[in-house]
């Protein structure tokens, strides 16, 4: 990803600061999925209207396109493209539609039949003031970790621990610690590993990904040491600038506002309305 001015701390964001926000997301996205089109064939990223669609492959997730229209709507001739790289892997098409997006994405979209499927909300933090590290919580950040046993803790602490739930969860998990620039990190009460959780850095951006605690050990703070622990971690690596994605009004949502990070935006995902049958 291209090296951008540093975002300020104003208290209002800049559309400039914005678009950064938005394709560092997409940068994420592009990278995981061309790193897992070794073992996902179908999987792939096409740079497209300014952002990318990508595919992770058969039955994964974030299968959709991002940053589209943030500096000028996106042509019906792009939008082909994208139902097309989707249509050719089987798969709907969604996208998710940055509030900073110009305005002509929504309408080129409700003339296409998109649907609303959800809003999700961007997060971002500056690196400047960080939390400071709890002292019963311990998280290895930065040095080698045991693969299986951090996407153990994924699984369980997502509660998908069924065969057909957790299959996913463990490709999507083999496709994270494969991917450039990811770094996986296991939380810690003594011995035990209570919590895990991923960072992605790339560039001047840290990207955080999904994390998860184990049932018996929520409410005693590892999710923030977990969110510590990993600006810490970007910020040591030279990054300026942090993003994570959460569900509004969610537990990951309050406790990313209590580690100091700002809402960016919102994003709408968008979904291809399917064929009629017959």
């Amino acid at each position: 990803m291209e090296r951008s001015k540093p975002i300020t701390t104003n208290a209002t964001l800049s559309q400039t600061a914005a678009i950064r926000v938005e394709q560092a997301i997409a940068a994420e996205r592009r990278v995981f999925a061309r790193s897992t089109a070794a073992r996902q064939p179908k999987a792939g990223a096409l740079e497209v209207g300014g952002g990318c669609a990508v595919y992770t492959g058969d039955g994964l997730f974030s299968n959709r396109a991002f940053a589209l229209g943030l500096t000028a709507t996106l042509a019906p001739s792009e939008l082909d493209r994208i139902e097309a790289f989707y249509g050719d892997r089987g798969a709907a098409t969604e996208i998710e539609v940055a509030s900073v997006a110009e305005p002509g994405l929504l309408r080129l979209l409700a003339d296409r039949g998109y649907r609303l499927r959800r809003f999700r909300n961007i997060f971002a933090h500056f690196l400047d003031d960080l939390p400071p590290a709890p002292a019963d919580v311990v998280v290895e950040a930065g040095e080698p970790v045991d693969g299986g046993l951090w996407s153990d803790v994924l699984v369980e602490g997502f509660g998908e621990t069924g065969p057909e739930k957790a299959a996913p969860i463990r490709e999507w998990n083999d496709g994270l610690l494969a991917t450039p620039g990811l770094f996986p990190l296991l939380a810690r009460v003594g011995t035990r590993a209570v919590g895990a959780a991923s960072v992605l850095v790339d560039g001047s951006v840290a990207v955080l990904g999904g994390a998860a605690t184990l049932p018996a050990d929520r409410r005693r703070g590892v999710h923030g040491a977990l969110i510590g622990a990993r600006l810490r971690l970007a910020r040591g690596a030279g990054c300026d600038l942090a993003v994570v994605t959460a569900d509004p009004g969610s537990i990951s949502a309050r406790n990313s506002e209590r580690a100091g990070f700002r809402l960016v935006c919102t994003h709408a995902v968008m979904a291809q309305r399917p064929a009629p049958s017959g």
